[in-house]
């Protein structure tokens, strides 16, 4: 019984965790691996790719420095398309 009790606590303290953080932030730590293969794909074929066969925005630039700063840019990087 105290083990049932115990992972119930757990259970609730992760789910209160991952709630803590925005949806959105989580959605774009997901799609960076996608966004990134599309690049990568890009730069071999010449031809835009996008992360995935419906998405409506494909990798166009990629933004790095010294300093660590590594990001792609979308075309037509806007809300609804993100």
């Amino acid at each position: 019984m105290k083990a049932l009790r115990f992972l119930a606590a757990l259970i609730l303290i992760i789910g209160a965790s991952s709630l803590a953080r925005p949806i959105h932030a989580r959605k774009a730590q997901f799609a960076q691996r996608p966004h990134r293969l599309g690049w990568e794909q890009s730069l071999q074929s010449g031809k835009p790719h996008g992360p995935w066969g419906w998405a409506d925005t494909y990798p166009i630039a990629r933004l790095t420095s010294r300093t660590g700063y590594d990001e792609l840019v979308l075309e037509g990087a806007i809300a609804p398309a993100l």
